[in-house]
């Protein structure tokens, strides 16, 4: 249903949704309020994205494709942010053992009991308390 030309609800949201306008000014109505929506609603661009690729991928192979490459990433991404923490952590460790005065072998042993994988040697606890990385 179109509405007549000097209808005073063209360029409404109204207008296109509720009364079926698709004139230029209600298309317009209806891609600002879509716009503003996706702006208070971010996790709704995700969703719309999944839709969007399923829709143009309707057997999923590509989709999953998709989903499974940036669960990869985000694997990938977590576990570097976890060693960084580890490594961080054992770092602390060192200088803090080291301020204490224990030797960099006993250091280099406590390390291994807690299990930390960073500093398997004592040269590299050696640089580490020198000051280098």
């Amino acid at each position: 249903m179109a509405l007549a030309p000097d209808d005073p609800r063209h360029g409404t949201l109204n207008g296109y949704n509720n009364l079926g306008c698709r004139c230029r000014p209600c298309q317009l109505a209806n891609n600002a309020y879509q716009v503003d929506y996706m702006r208070r609603h971010p996790e709704q661009r995700e969703r719309q994205s999944l839709r969007e690729r399923r829709r143009r991928d309707p057997d999923g192979s590509k989709a999953a494709r998709l989903d499974a490459e940036w669960r990869e990433r985000q694997a990938k991404r977590n576990l570097e942010q976890m060693r960084r923490e580890e490594r961080a952590e054992a770092r602390e460790l060192v200088l803090r053992l080291h301020a204490e005065g224990w030797s960099y072998q006993k250091i280099l042993d406590e390390l291994k009991r807690l299990g930390h994988r960073h500093f398997t040697n004592v040269g590299s606890i050696s640089r580490l308390v020198r000051g280098y990385p």
